[in-house]
């Protein structure tokens, strides 16, 4: 039921209503003759997911046709024909690389009457464009979300620049629609599909990863099969919690049905800052401080002093010979202001990295 939207009568008589809170109308008085009964509204649109594609794409190969209204839905470049453009368009708008489509947003029923003065009662239905499986209505949005996520056990930051998102349980996928809140300090470099055949697509938009992956022959996973794997750049630890799973969340069969939930598991990643802490006293500083080191593991040391136009002003390279050390720290060379101390630790082939901000004042 919409309310607040418009009901337009067109031919013999002319008439045009607002439908109330339960989405009722009523035309009055409207005379004889053959008239056609049709509606618009600006109630926000929604509901598409890449089931949707996989439904598109299965009506276009003949093998799961839709009719009325949501084949209207499926044609959404708006060309009468319903093909791979309309599905890609469908992937498009869900991932955030298209904003609207050529059809509009939404699809009315058109319906034809030849009024003789009797009461004609009828429902009028609209879809959004692009919701093949009419899953969206307004007034609720479309808030199931037929994922979870729970963490796989914790790698550390070096192993986990390919992170993996599996599966939890085996089951037939012929859709799997995604949007994960990225969690602050974590870059998403790559996503990589590990599901053979299909289309894969991904996008960053607005601090989240939308992906899609769809395919009319489906294919079987395995419990703990990974779905696809993410290469993230974080000098901080993310817990798996960390990563939150959004609306339009789901995974579908080959048929293009939902599945009622089903869980995805990510490893928590240990940072490779962790356990390395830098803190300079005093601060703020006359120009003679302490710099003093927590460090995970021994090894060499570079401490950068930068100014705010990123300018290095000071350097010094040291040997670390013990996990807690202090460092002196001589900056009476330097005009007051602010600057930030880059430390960085190389060991073992990696390397950890924290900065400091320090002030300079007489």
């Amino acid at each position: 039921m919409l309310d607040n939207s418009t009901v337009t009568l067109t031919g013999a008589a002319s008439a045009s209503a607002t439908t109330g809170a339960n989405g009722s109308f009523a035309l009055m008085g409207l005379g004889n003759g053959a008239v056609t009964l049709t509606a618009s509204t600006n109630k926000a649109w929604g509901g598409i997911t890449a089931t949707d594609a996989l439904a598109t794409t299965r009506h276009y190969q003949g093998i799961g046709l839709v009719t009325g209204l949501n084949l209207a839905a499926a044609d959404v470049n708006l060309s009468n024909l319903v093909n791979a453009t309309d599905a890609l368009m469908i992937i498009n708008r869900f991932n955030g690389t298209r904003n609207s489509f050529p059809a509009g947003d939404w699809k009315f029923e058109s319906k034809n009457y030849n009024l003789n003065l009797s009461e004609v009662t009828t429902d009028l239905f609209g879809i959004c464009l692009g919701d093949v499986n009419n899953s969206y209505a307004p007034a609720a949005g479309r808030q199931f979300i037929g994922l979870n996520l729970s963490e796989n056990g914790v790698q550390s930051a070096k192993d986990g620049e390919w992170v993996d998102v599996r599966v939890d349980r085996s089951l037939e996928l012929g859709a799997l629609s995604l949007v994960l809140d990225i969690p602050a300090g974590v870059q998403i470099e790559q996503v990589v599909s590990n599901l053979s055949g299909g289309r894969f697509d991904y996008n960053i938009h607005n601090g989240q990863l939308r992906l899609t992956w769809f395919d009319v022959n489906g294919v079987n996973l395995e419990s703990g099969q990974s779905l696809f794997r993410m290469r993230i750049a974080t000098d901080a630890s993310v817990p798996a919690k960390a990563w939150l799973v959004g609306e339009g969340s789901e995974m579908a069969n080959p048929l293009a049905q939902i599945y009622d939930m089903v869980g995805l598991r990510i490893p928590s990643v240990r940072g490779l800052n962790e356990g390395f802490v830098a803190g300079v006293y005093p601060n703020p500083t006359n120009g003679l401080s302490k710099l003093s080191l927590s460090l995970p593991v021994l090894g060499e040391v570079r401490v950068r002093a930068v100014d705010v136009l990123g300018k290095t002003v000071a350097s010094m390279n040291v040997r670390a010979t013990t996990l807690n050390t202090e460092l002196n720290l001589d900056l009476n060379h330097l005009a007051n202001g602010r600057y930030e101390l880059q430390v960085e630790l190389e060991a073992n082939g990696r390397t950890y990295r924290t900065r400091v901000p320090v002030q300079k004042a007489h």
